[in-house]
């Protein structure tokens, strides 16, 4: 490798004066290896992750996410920036009651090389622990504490020391959070021969947002040293299986080693298995992450939270309070088959016929559910008893019958809204029930009874509710079952990787 290679792997990438070069006082800001991330997915986003990161990134980003973790992950990821330089992380994090508790080793090592003639060659290492801890505290608000141990050797001589980072999530809505966050905080560290060096501490500001399956982070970071500058990071699921990711640091300086911009895939290549990898372009070469997280007693699509009921279920809620109330003091001795039917055609009919069938086959009697019977005149019955006669069959009116009157049969939305504005869009729900039954055999009644109940749901996920097909349909202010276009998520796909090929043939050096 040339000099001025390993001149910006000591100056960038170690964050130290290069072999050779004045010593530059107290005021010199060292252990960069702290600010090189973590896993490819938040490298993806351009480092944007004080309010998106997850599980073990969270432990480097903003330790107050670990909180909303849940479950367990193990996460591992590789990286390789120019000749001979090489780091690896691995994090773990547990949920533990309210909270969670994290660990993560990071190490960084750089191969033995000199650009000073006649003076040996030297390796370079780098290590950090960190043990972190978070949980909720109250209205939405989760904080998380990490202490790091950094231990550091160049050549014969080492340098240790520690550090803590510091974080808060405020969850506005479900989607939405806005985030602080400290890190690398700590006093200077030095080896034995030399001076000093700051840690390259950072105070970031960020708000993540959920627009379908688009998760946004913005952030305005300050370090100690380059100063401020701000960074937009973009992930988009494609049918919960392909992650397309994107993102650009904002008032950089143009003469640093790495290009602003970033971009990265993941793949979900199974239930709790996730693939990562990452690109970012540099002066001299670029860079590539790969990563692999693993996901123990948790969702991982993003859809972590109970799916609500359908809406056949939730009407079957309502009928099944209706019939409870009705059907107390049905006769349970009656021997023939009872015919279970509608008095008129409606689209309940076929459903409610066949739940009440299901409640007198469980109580030991012979059910069959049958269409609403035809109105006829009593010179029309008697011919259609007479030709069932000479068929062998008994008459119309021979077998007991139970039949029902829906009076009201309703599943409504009410009311359509957002939480706070810009949160998911939520539903508040009904549905209604009231059935008249009349049991009647060869002419004569038996029984009547009726039963009545409305069911109320409010401010319900309409994301979570999964659809079911025929009745009952929503009526009222909205639909909760409303898709997009399916042209929309293609065109999304479509402009995310255009928008990537602008920006990679927009700021990388051709020339170089």
């Amino acid at each position: 490798m040339s000099g001025i290679r390993w001149c910006l792997v000591a100056t960038i990438v170690l964050g130290r004066p290069s072999l050779g070069a004045a010593e530059t006082g107290p005021e010199t800001t060292g252990f960069h290896f702290l600010s090189l991330g973590a896993g490819p997915r938040i490298e993806g986003l351009a480092g944007a992750g004080t309010a998106v990161s997850e599980g073990a990134d969270a432990l480097t980003f903003n330790p107050a996410l670990m909180a909303g973790s849940g479950g367990r992950q193990v996460a591992g990821s590789y990286f390789n920036w120019l000749e001979g330089v090489r780091s690896g992380y691995l994090g773990a994090v547990q949920a533990w009651g309210r909270g969670a508790l994290g660990l993560s080793v990071r190490s960084l090592s750089v191969s033995e090389f000199g650009n000073v003639v006649g003076e040996p060659e030297i390796g370079q290492s780098d290590v950090a622990v960190a043990l972190g801890a978070a949980r909720p505290l109250f209205f939405g608000l989760d904080a998380g504490l990490a202490l790091k141990g950094l231990r550091s050797s160049l050549a014969e001589q080492s340098a240790t020391g520690w550090a803590l980072d510091a974080g808060l999530n405020y969850r506005y809505v479900e989607g939405w959070n806005l985030a602080a966050a400290l890190r690398n905080w700590g006093p200077a560290i030095g080896y034995v021969d030399g001076v000093d060096e700051q840690l390259p501490t950072q105070a970031a500001f960020g708000l993540g947002a959920t627009f379908g399956e688009l998760r946004v982070d913005s952030e305005v970071v300050w370090e100690n040293g380059p100063g401020s500058h701000g960074a937009v990071g973009l992930e988009y699921w494609f049918r919960n299986r392909l992650a397309l990711r994107a993102g650009s640091r904002l008032g950089t300086d143009s003469d640093d080693a790495m290009k602003p911009w970033a971009a990265g895939f993941g793949i979900r290549a199974r239930r709790g298995l996730l693939v990562d990898y990452s690109y970012r372009d540099g002066t001299f070469d670029p860079s590539h992450r790969v990563g692999i997280r693993w996901n123990f007693g948790r969702d991982d699509t993003g859809r972590d939270q109970e799916l609500a009921l359908s809406p056949r279920k939730f009407y079957r809620g309502a009928l099944d309070k209706a019939l409870d109330q009705a059907m107390v003091n049905f006769p349970t001795d009656l021997e023939d088959t009872v015919v279970v039917r509608a008095t008129a055609t409606h689209d309940a009919g076929p459903v409610i016929a066949s739940i009440v069938v299901e409640r007198l086959r469980e109580w030991g009697l012979n059910a069959d559910a049958r269409d609403p019977e035809p109105q006829m005149s009593e010179e029309d019955k008697q011919r259609a008893d007479a030709a069932l006669a000479e068929a062998g069959l008994p008459p119309l009116d021979s077998l007991p019958a139970l039949e029902f009157e829906i009076v009201k049969s309703d599943y409504r939305i009410l009311r359509s809204k957002r939480a706070r504005f810009v949160g998911p869009r939520s539903i508040d729900r009904s549905a209604e029930v009231h059935l008249a039954f009349t049991l009647s055999s060869a002419g004569e009644t038996l029984w009547t009874s009726e039963g009545r109940s409305e069911v109320v749901e409010e401010t319900v996920n309409a994301s979570r509710i999964p659809p079911s097909p025929g009745y009952p349909q929503a009526s009222g202010t909205g639909s909760e079952g409303t898709q997009l276009h399916p042209l929309v998520e293609p065109a999304i796909v479509v402009g995310i990787v255009t928008g990537l090929a602008v920006i990679f043939f927009t700021n990388r050096d051709v020339a170089e």
